[in-house]
């Protein structure tokens, strides 16, 4: 399939899901991230999650993050050249949407991205090789591609992988993982 197609059709089926089944489908995705998450990973970037768009349910990670006293960072977007910086996530910040809806900190401390041990990336759907479809604007390729050493990359998402996204790009970067509800997927 196409990643167009992907993307309204994943985009659809998410939404069709109603809000009890998400948090459900959510809790479950966040015990089995939480299962894989290995001791020495210490700094984890996590995208906070857009309600209006049915993402998965993020908090229940991060809160968990902050007990086990792991350093959470989330992205800022810059819609001008769409590219993202981390930033530090603490209990109690102060959170605004940006103009794509996307909660973002304010007064956050920015975070050396160097020190991120794994990025949890946002998707709509992801194929058998690990390669995602996301909201096609490129932002988490472009900011993967400026790491010089990858961080473990892990996409979370309320379905099973689809056989093969068929348009993949040179400037897509796979994950390393992918957690649905019930299977972790290993690339």
């Amino acid at each position: 399939m196409l990643k167009a197609e992907i993307r309204k059709q994943y985009l659809q089926k998410r939404l069709e899901l109603d809000s009890h089944s998400r948090q459900v489908l959510s809790k479950k995705i966040a015990a089995r991230f939480l299962q894989f998450l290995p001791d020495h990973i210490f700094t984890i970037h996590v995208y906070l999650p857009i309600e209006d768009r049915g993402e998965i349910d993020t908090w229940p990670i991060i809160n968990k993050l902050w007990e086990m006293g792991r350093n959470t960072v989330v992205p800022i977007m810059h819609t001008g050249d769409t590219s993202l910086s981390s930033w530090l996530l603490t209990p109690g910040a102060t959170l605004e949407k940006n103009s794509m809806g996307v909660p973002e900190p304010i007064g956050a401390e920015p975070a050396d991205k160097n020190v991120i041990d794994l990025v949890m990336v946002p998707l709509l759907a992801f194929d058998k090789r690990g390669f995602r479809v996301g909201y096609g604007k490129g932002y988490y390729d472009r900011f993967l591609s400026s790491f010089e050493e990858q961080p473990t990359k892990v996409g979370l998402s309320f379905f099973e992988p689809i056989d093969e996204i068929s348009d993949t790009h040179v400037a897509d970067i796979p994950l390393d993982y992918g957690i649905a509800p019930n299977e972790i997927f290993r690339f």
